[in-house]
């Protein structure tokens, strides 16, 4: 997936971050685009093997990195 890489970049903001207004306003912009992207996972082809196969990877990847915001894990799970 071409926007694995986006995904990755989303982290969670420290409080000194949340303090400054243009780093929460592109905080809350990248969260959002991440959301969109993780939606747009259905209408992935996944009927072949090996697509199912890294999207399912790509899914695993950002459960497991720690700076992945707690916003995006309920969506990554439900997929």
């Amino acid at each position: 997936l071409l926007y694995s890489s986006y995904l990755k970049t989303v982290t969670v903001m420290s409080e000194e971050q949340r303090a400054d207004y243009t780093q929460l306003e592109m905080g809350m912009t990248k969260e959002f685009i991440s959301q969109q992207l993780i939606h747009l996972i259905e209408s992935l082809d996944t009927n072949e093997e090996g697509g199912r196969k890294r999207v399912l990877a790509v899914l695993q990847e950002m459960l497991a990195l720690p700076q992945t915001p707690s916003s995006l894990v309920c969506l990554l799970t439900e997929k």
